[in-house]
C-alpha cells in the first residue's frame, strides 16, 4: 500500500496527490514513527476536507511514542469559512483577567449567533516539564480567543470543519516549531504508479475505529464521538461496515433499545 497514490482537489482547484510514502517523508512533524493507522486517517481527513498539507494547511505530529495529532492552521478555518455563503462573519472577546474567551459566528437565516467560551486554564499549552509553551507564555489572550473562533465555526458549519482541529486547541504541541514554508517535492520524484488491478483493499484503520468507538462508556459520548470522527469514516471503504457497528452498539447502550 505505500506506493498507492490518492488524488483529490482542493477548494481552490488546486491537484493534490498523496501516498503514505510521501506523508512519512515530507510531511510529518516531529521525530516520532507514525503508524499505517495515523498516515491513513491523515490521508483520509486530508482528502474529505479537500486540504493541501503541502501549503501547511494539514499537519501530521508525532512526538516520541505519543499518539499523533492531526491540526489545521487557523488561516485554513477562516479562508474555509468566507467561501461559505452562510458565512456573515464574527466577532471575539476576553474577559479583562485573560481567562475566559468567547467568539460569536453569524450565520445566515440564523436568528441567534453561533457562541463557543472557552477557559484558559483547559487550553494553555504546556511542556513535560510543566513551564507554559513560548506562543501561550507571549500572547495568552491571543491564544485563546483563536481557541474560540474555530470552536465556533466547527459549530457553525461542522462539514466544512469536521474533524479538524487547530494547534492552538491541543495543548501538547509545541506551535512555535511548526514549520510555515511550502514544501516541494523533488522534480524527479515518481506521483504515478501503475496498478496492476484495481486499488481494493480493506481498510487498516476500521478495526481500530470500532475498538475506540467501544470504549465509549454511555450514547452521548458515543454522539459526540462519532461526530468527531466523521470525516475519517465517510471516507472510509468500509464505511457502510462501520455505521451497522454503530448502530448495533448504540442499542446495547441503550440496553436494547434503538
Amino acid at each position: 500500500m505505500s506506493n498507492d497514490i490518492i488524488e483529490y482537489k482542493t477548494l481552490t482547484d488546486q491537484t493534490v496527490k498523496l501516498s503514505p510514502d510521501i506523508v512519512r517523508k515530507y510531511l510529518v512533524h516531529g521525530e516520532g514513527k507514525v503508524t499505517e493507522q495515523e498516515v491513513m486517517m491523515f490521508l483520509a481527513l486530508c482528502k474529505y476536507q479537500k486540504l493541501n498539507p503541502f501549503l501547511r494547511e494539514a499537519y501530521l505530529i508525532k512526538y516520541g511514542s505519543e499518539t499523533a495529532t492531526i491540526v489545521t492552521g487557523k488561516e485554513t478555518f477562516l479562508k474555509r469559512a468566507v467561501k461559505n455563503p452562510r458565512y456573515r462573519g464574527h466577532i471575539t472577546g476576553i474577559s479583562k483577567d485573560g481567562k475566559i474567551a468567547w467568539a460569536e459566528v453569524h450565520v445566515k437565516e440564523y436568528d441567534v449567533s453561533i457562541r463557543c467560551e472557552v477557559d484558559y486554564d483547559e487550553y494553555v499549552s504546556k511542556k513535560k516539564d510543566g513551564t507554559i509553551n513560548k506562543m501561550w507564555r507571549e500572547k495568552p489572550r491571543t491564544m485563546l480567543k483563536k481557541v474560540a473562533l474555530v470552536q465556533a465555526l466547527r459549530e457553525a458549519f461542522p462539514e466544512d470543519f469536521g474533524g479538524m482541529y487547530s494547534p492552538e486547541e491541543i495543548s501538547s504541541i509545541q506551535m512555535d516549531t511548526l514549520p510555515t514554508n511550502e514544501i516541494k517535492l523533488p522534480i524527479n520524484m515518481p506521483v504515478e504508479v501503475e496498478s496492476q488491478e484495481p486499488h481494493q483493499y480493506k481498510d487498516p484503520t476500521t478495526p481500530a475505529l470500532t475498538e475506540e468507538m467501544r470504549e465509549c462508556p454511555d450514547s452521548e459520548k458515543l454522539k459526540i464521538w462519532w461526530e468527531s470522527k466523521w470525516p475519517v469514516i465517510n471516507v472510509n471503504p468500509d464505511k457502510k461496515e462501520i455505521v451497522m457497528e454503530k448502530e448495533k452498539f448504540k442499542k446495547e447502550l441503550n440496553g436494547g433499545i434503538k
